[in-house]
C-alpha cells in the first residue's frame, strides 16, 4: 500500500534489530526524518520521535507506532489517543510474550465519510478506518454538502458527531427525510451518530431523537463506535467458541447490545489474524477508567 509508515519509538538497539528481522526486506529503514520517503510507499523510521510520527499522521498517512519495552506505556497510550493514533504495539519486556502484528494494510476500497469538529477525533477515525480498508473523507463545510454526498450513494459508512457545531442538525435531518422521499430506492450507508453523554453539547437529544430515529437505532459514545468497528472489521469467527458468530456492522447497529471491552479483547486475542495486536492497546486503554460504553439516563430504544 502506498504511503504508510512504521515508526519505531524509543527502541533499544536490540529492538531495532528485531524490527528489521520482523519486517519484509523490501521495506526500507530510513534513519532521517523525511516525509517525502514515506509518500512513496511503506517505510520504517526506526528512530522516530513522537513529533515526527505526528507529522506523518498530519500528512494523512496511516501510521503504525512500534514502541520499545522501556517506554512509559500509560503515558504513550494517552499521547497516542489524544493525538489521534489508532495502531500501536508496545514490545514486551519478556520477548517470549512477543506477538508481532502483521504490517499488511488492505487496499483502500470502501468509501467512508466522517463529520467531526474535533481534530483529534477526525485523525483517530481516519487512522482506524484506513487500517480497516476504508477511503476516508472529512472535508465538508455544511449539512448541505453532506446530504449531497449521501445522495450520490457512493459511501458505505457515515459517522457524525452530534456535538459538532459545523452541522445544523435540524437542517441535516430535514434534508435527509426529503432525500428519502425524492430518491425512492435510496440506499443509505451505515450511519453512526456519536455523542459525549457526559457533557452538554450542541445537540439537544430530546429534540434530535425523533429526527435520528429513521436513520439509526442508537446514539453512541465515541468509544462504542471504536468497539463496534473493531468487532465488525477486525474480529474473525472464533473456532474455540463455535456458538459465537462474528457480527457485521449492520447487525451490531441493529442490536441492543455491544460487547464489553473485556469480552472483545478476549475474543480478539484468540483471533488468528496477526494485525489484531496493533489495536489491543485501545481495549486496555479504554477499559482503564475512561468510562467506555457510557449510556444516557434515557432508554432511547424504548422512548
Amino acid at each position: 500500500m502506498k504511503g504508510s509508515a512504521i515508526c519505531g519509538y524509543q527502541l533499544s538497539e536490540e529492538e531495532k534489530l528485531l524490527l528489521r528481522y520482523w519486517l519484509p526486506a523490501h521495506i526500507p529503514f530510513v534513519f532521517e526524518k523525511d516525509l517525502k520517503s514515506a509518500s512513496r510507499g511503506m517505510v520504517c523510521f526506526p528512530e522516530s520521535d513522537f513529533s515526527f510520527a505526528c507529522e506523518l499522521k498530519d500528512y494523512c498517512l496511516p501510521v503504525f507506532i512500534v514502541a520499545g519495552s522501556a517506554c512509559n506505556a500509560n503515558e504513550l497510550m494517552n499521547r497516542c489517543y489524544n493525538e489521534g493514533f489508532a495502531a500501536l504495539y508496545i514490545l514486551p519486556v519478556n520477548k517470549s510474550q512477543l506477538h508481532l502484528p502483521s504490517i499488511e494494510l488492505p487496499e483502500k476500497k470502501i468509501p467512508a465519510f466522517i463529520a467531526f469538529d474535533d481534530e483529534r477525533k477526525r485523525n483517530f477515525f481516519r487512522q482506524l478506518l484506513t487500517f480497516a480498508g476504508f477511503v476516508v473523507g472529512s472535508d465538508f463545510t455544511s449539512s448541505n454538502e453532506i446530504v449531497e454526498i449521501l445522495r450520490e450513494q457512493t459511501i458505505r459508512l457515515f459517522i457524525c458527531d452530534l456535538d459538532s457545531n459545523r452541522i445544523d442538525h435540524r437542517i441535516f435531518f430535514h434534508k435527509m427525510r426529503n432525500l428519502k422521499k425524492e430518491v425512492r430506492h435510496l440506499k443509505l450507508p451505515y450511519m453512526m451518530f456519536t455523542k459525549d453523554f457526559s457533557i452538554r453539547g450542541a445537540a439537544d437529544l430530546s429534540k434530535l431523537f425523533d429526527d435520528i430515529k429513521p436513520f439509526s437505532r442508537r446514539i453512541m459514545h465515541e468509544e462504542e463506535v471504536i468497539l463496534s468497528i473493531l468487532e465488525s472489521f477486525f474480529l474473525n469467527d472464533i473456532k474455540p467458541l463455535p456458538l459465537l458468530k462474528k457480527r457485521s456492522l449492520q447487525e451490531i447497529l441493529a442490536s441492543d447490545t455491544l460487547l464489553s471491552q473485556g469480552v472483545l479483547r478476549s475474543l480478539l486475542e484468540q483471533s488468528p489474524q496477526e494485525h489484531i495486536h496493533k489495536f489491543l492497546w485501545l481495549l486496555s486503554f479504554l477499559d482503564g477508567g475512561r468510562g467506555a460504553l457510557l449510556k444516557p439516563d434515557i432508554d432511547f430504544l424504548n422512548m
